[in-house]
Order: structure tokens, then sequence, then C-alpha cells
């Protein structure tokens, strides 16, 4: 169908329109039901209104049922992560989607976001060897380049993008309880995409080991005063005010 990085999003018509030039063979019925699912999950959610979402959730209609829950960007990257690897797509992929998710998210814990060819295969031959997968290096290399999960350049192999290794990084250290070095990421700087994804994957009784730290931190932020905001707000009135004029 038409590139989706064309997906327009200035006029609330736009969302329509660029549906009806989808050529799906679903129909006008399903074009129907993927607008009314999106429409509502943007207003819900407060999601972006862009070519990643709109696509996710298009997905999402194309694979599920006839009822959807209202995703969280979180989600949807998990999403987007799970076709990636081939959930859907076992037919074409060598490897199950558990067993490279399993491999990834140990990797995604243990080396940075570059690593020699040899390195990775290393890493791989042991995760199969421990496991004990009928499957060969060779075989999980040839799934991965189908992917994009990764990008083979040379010698070196990397993650094609930030998104995939925090996605890991952040379930691997959930399944293993590492809240603190969560809490440290998220304190370190603003990360919305590393938020996201830590939101849609810790467990409720997860939440008080990751909520209290931030919150301390947060409370070490000084607020400004009344007499300091006042001559700030009025500077910015009138440069508004001189903008208009």
């Amino acid at each position: 169908h038409r590139d989706l990085h064309s997906f327009p999003t200035r006029r609330s018509s736009d969302l329509p329109r660029f549906l009806r030039s989808l050529n799906v063979e679903h129909g006008k019925a399903f074009l129907d039901r993927a607008q009314s699912f999106i429409e509502r999950t943007l207003t819900a959610s407060r999601l972006p209104k862009n070519a990643f979402t709109i696509s996710i959730m298009l997905q999402e209609c194309q694979n599920g049922g006839s009822k959807f829950s209202t995703p969280t960007m979180g989600r949807l990257i998990e999403r987007f992560v799970e076709l990636q690897l081939g959930s859907h797509s076992e037919a074409v992929f060598v490897v199950d989607f558990e067993t490279k998710r399993d491999f990834l998210s140990h990797l995604a814990g243990k080396v940075q976001s570059v690593m020699s060819i040899a390195e990775f295969r290393r890493r791989l031959t042991k995760f199969i060897e421990a496991s004990k997968h009928p499957q060969t290096a060779e075989d999980f290399i040839q799934d991965f380049r189908k992917s994009g999960v990764f990008i083979f350049s040379g010698d070196e192999v990397k993650w094609a993008h930030p998104a995939f290794k925090q996605y890991f990084w952040v379930r691997n250290l959930v399944s293993n309880g590492k809240h603190r070095v969560i809490t440290k990421a998220l304190c370190r700087r603003f990360n919305p995409t590393l938020a996201a994804l830590v939101g849609s994957q810790i467990r409720a009784s997860d939440v008080p080991n990751l909520i209290q730290p931030l919150i301390d931190e947060v409370s070490k932020t000084p607020l400004p005063s009344l007499q300091s905001l006042v001559p700030e707000i009025s500077q910015q009135a009138r440069g508004i005010y001189e903008i208009l004029s």
C-alpha cells in the first residue's frame, strides 16, 4: 500500500481519506472498522497521530479479533518488535519467535549497541548450547537478517534502532527484578520511549519499587517562587504580544 511516511496529519478528514487510499483485500467493512478503532484509540490514549502509530494499529486490525483494547505507546512498540521477529510469520522464519525473544532479552542486558559478528555468533552458540535448541547459529542469523532488528555491516552487528535494544533491555531487567537499574536510567535523563516500554512491561507488584525512587528524585527539584514567576510570565506575555501585533 501507499508509503505510510506520506500520511498527512493536519486535518480531521486526513485519516479516512488515507485509509480509503490503501490497497487492502478486506474491503470497506474492514476500513470502517479500522478507522473507528484508530480514531477512538488516538482520542483515548493521546498517542501521536503519525505513520508509526497508524501502521501498527492497522496491522493489529488485520491480525487481531473483533475487539481491541486501547494500546499504549509501549504496547505499540512491543507489537512492532513482535512483527519484526516474525510472531505471525512462522512459515518465513526458521527459529520460533519465543526463542529469538529469549536470546535478545539476554543479549540486550550483556552487550553494547555494536558488536563484532564473531562475538554475536559466539553468544548465539553459547545460548543454543545452554538451552539445547535444535537450531544453529546460522539459522538465527538468517532470521535476524530478515527481521530488521539488526544491521549487519562488514564484520559488525548493531541494533537497527535504540528502541529495539531498550525493549529487550527492559524485558531482561524486569524478568530479573532489577528495578533499581531501570529507575537510575529514568532519573538520568528524559526518555519517553524508555518510559513507555517500562510502563508496558512492569507488573503491578513492581510499581512501588519504580515509582517511589522517581518521586524522591522529583522532590529534590526546588519549585520556583511566585515572586520569580511573575516577571518571567510578564516578559513572555510581552514577547507574544509583540509577535501577534
